[in-house]
């Protein structure tokens, strides 16, 4: 798995929902995610792409803990 989309509907992504995807590469955030758990990316190596929504009202700790994520200058 490179690349998922996720619903539209979707409002939470649970603590560790993708931990350990190391495949993948870019997600699309549905724009009515609300809340982010913890872990729910870490270890997603490969993961070099995603935008964080202005709906988010949580993010957790170490969602992307062991990623290479570039930050935006």
């Amino acid at each position: 798995m490179s690349e998922v989309t996720l619903p539209s509907n979707l409002n939470e992504i649970g603590k560790c929902a993708f931990s350990g995807c190391a495949s993948l590469g870019e997600i699309t955030l549905p724009p009515n995610l609300n809340e982010v758990g913890r872990g729910a990316f870490s270890q997603c190596t490969s993961l070099s792409e995603i935008t964080l929504l202005p709906s988010l009202n949580e993010i957790s700790k170490y969602i992307f803990s062991g990623c290479m994520l570039k930050a935006c200058p």
